[in-house]
């Protein structure tokens, strides 16, 4: 599922991925790891360019953001808090063979340093949570 939020900065919108895990682990030619979570879960927050293709991340293009961002390696558990981790560990979980840390790492890298939020990762992480939490699928079916 994509829903679409508009940006400030040198893109158009972002697009908010949501995955459901038990059809995203359901591919034989991915592993999941652990429990399957049986929620939506986010596979990131993104910023587009007005055509819908992906902002390059800023290690291949800087002219993304006029500030420097963070690097991945802010990225610590120590930057949430124990209650913001929890939603992070509930909400954005790598179904996959890395950690959840590590996958937090690569999305800020990927996605998070070129977006509104360049010097403010966890502001990113959490305006992610609540955009995730506001167009949960499951929610919109339920009549939320």
């Amino acid at each position: 599922m994509t829903v679409v939020v508009s940006g400030e900065f040198s893109f158009e919108f972002y697009k908010l991925s949501l995955q459901w895990p038990p059809s995203t682990c359901s591919n034989p030619m991915k592993t999941c790891r652990g429990k399957i979570p049986d929620n939506f879960t986010i596979h990131g927050l993104w910023p587009q360019h007005a055509d819908d293709t992906p902002v390059r991340p800023y290690e291949e293009d800087r002219r993304c953001t006029n500030k420097t961002p963070k690097t991945a390696d802010d990225i610590t558990p120590q930057l949430f808090g124990r209650d913001m981790l929890k939603k992070l560990d509930d909400n954005w979980p790598d179904l996959f063979k890395r950690s959840n840390l590590g996958f937090w790492k690569g999305e800020w890298a990927k996605h998070g340093m070129c977006s509104d939020y360049p010097t403010d990762p966890k502001s990113y992480f959490s305006e992610t949570l609540k955009l995730a939490k506001k167009y949960n699928p499951l929610n919109q079916l339920k009549g939320k």
